[in-house]
């Protein structure tokens, strides 16, 4: 199976070296069902969980690097960061205090820096309108299958059982055991509650695709060119979102209301101020209401106490004085499990902890600031792009990095975890080409009163 992996690497770089988006919308397809198909062919290859680089990835990076595709495309101000964040990531690396083997120092390595390059894909993919049209209705049309079958395991779950349905889906009792996390579930009242992962490895990487689904779906109705079209994406909408509860992740609402709740005061006007301040208003009346009537409501927010108070912040002054400075990379990396039985020094779950463990306060401190900087280059694009359609992208993508900013005191893997880990850095070289002259000049040519009042920016 390795050998096979290993060929597909090497056919479809030759097949596609000529064809590069081809090959990228081929893999946006497959994204959805790669997780199963890992879980499939895991008891043959030690590759399984990396075959969508082995397979899409790598060939897609040695296609740009061997054909001269523009490469030189980040802000010198993001293009700082990341060369001080490589730099520490280096000294990590070669810590003498880190007691993991150098391959296992290789992983948290790749964890790190692999899919940075994806912003430059992000970034050659979109040339207008049209392009960032036609990548996020392929993007949102490629939710439609796993969220229509994750919902209806789930009714099969309830009519049939839990443990009878995912055996069968997987034909295999062992691989449905891992993927639902020894068949989890939680029951508030009447309510029964599974996790499903549907086409993916396990239910948060399901998550992950619906809330990255969600960005694309809302860009695709202010894209449309008919009413039929903008009514079809919203309807995608209601499924994706309904879909992202019904994944078993507890957190699914709340992390909805987060992404919903930012992208409301990003969206709206001061001239809508009223309107936002109603609708706002009304909404935290129904959640004030659901939170009262429901256990289930009432349940998630005592859990999402219990994880700050007795998680995140337990220990909290040993943790810091022991990993200051870090331990090295690899030691709060779940993929160095795959090559290495070793006890990894995670405290916890947390993003940002992991952070710490393996980059100390300093590595914090850079990643916060690539983050702000991402916002930065959000709020560049959304001034470029003034009153254009693609700006609501840009406010999208803004709740998102506030929503992982939140969601990183809980986990890595709604960061880390796949489709986010790559998808994220591919969406933000999206974010900088909408903000770039030259998109603005080939979309918008007959604007060019709003490219002269908005050109006194630096991009720098």
């Amino acid at each position: 199976m390795t050998t096979i992996l290993l060929s597909i690497n090497f056919i479809n770089f030759i097949l596609f070296r000529n064809h590069w988006k081809k090959l990228f919308y081929l893999f946006i397809f497959f994204i959805p069902y790669l997780g199963y198909i890992q879980l499939k062919i895991s008891y043959y290859t030690v590759l399984a969980p990396l075959i969508h680089d082995f397979i899409f990835i790598i060939p897609l990076y040695l296609i740009f690097i061997f054909t001269n595709k523009r490469i030189n495309i980040l802000p010198n101000d993001l293009k700082r960061l990341i060369f001080i964040f490589i730099l520490l990531l280096i000294i990590q690396l070669v810590n003498p205090y880190n007691e993991l083997s150098f391959v296992s120092r290789l992983v948290g390595l790749k964890v790190w820096i692999f899919y940075f390059f994806l912003i430059v894909i992000g970034y050659n993919l979109i040339t207008n309108t049209t392009d960032l049209k036609k990548f996020c209705n392929f993007f949102s049309l490629s939710a439609l299958i796993p969220c229509l079958i994750g919902n209806l395991l789930y009714l099969l779950c309830l009519i049939y059982g839990y443990r009878e349905i995912m055996t069968l889906f997987y034909n295999d009792a062992s691989l449905a055991f891992s993927a639902t996390q020894k068949f989890a579930q939680f029951e508030y009242g009447s309510f029964k509650y599974y996790r499903i992962p549907s086409t993916f490895s396990y239910s948060t990487q399901y998550l992950n695709f619906c809330l990255l689904a969600l960005m694309t779906t809302i860009t695709s109705i202010f894209l449309s060119n008919t009413l039929r079209e903008k009514r079809f994406y919203k309807y995608l909408l209601i499924l994706i979102i309904i879909s992202s509860f019904f994944t078993g992740n507890r957190g699914s609402a709340l992390y909805l209301i987060i992404f919903f709740l930012f992208f409301s005061f990003q969206h709206y006007t001061i001239k809508d101020i009223k309107f936002l301040l109603s609708k706002i208003l009304i909404f935290f009346m129904l959640v004030f209401f659901i939170y009262k009537n429901l256990p289930m409501a009432e349940q998630i927010v005592t859990l999402g106490q219990s994880y700050a108070v007795e998680s995140f912040f337990k220990d909290f002054g040993e943790n810091l004085s022991a990993y200051f400075l870090g331990a090295g990379l690899g030691n709060a990396t779940a993929g160095v499990r795959y090559i290495s039985i070793t006890d990894l020094k995670a405290i916890n779950e947390g993003f940002y902890w992991k952070i710490i463990v393996e980059l100390g306060i300093p590595g914090l401190l850079i990643v916060l600031f690539l983050f702000f900087n991402y916002i930065r280059q959000i709020k560049i694009a959304k001034i470029r792009l003034f009153n254009h359609n693609e700006k609501v992208l840009c406010n999208c993508f803004y709740s998102y990095i506030a929503y992982q900013l939140i969601v990183g005191f809980k986990s890595w893997v709604y960061f880390e975890g796949y489709p986010a880990n790559f998808i994220f850095f591919l969406l933000l070289g999206i974010i900088l080409k909408l903000g770039s002259v030259e998109y603005i000049v080939e979309s918008n040519s007959n604007s060019h009163q709003s490219i002269h009042l908005n050109m006194k920016y630096n991009h720098d």
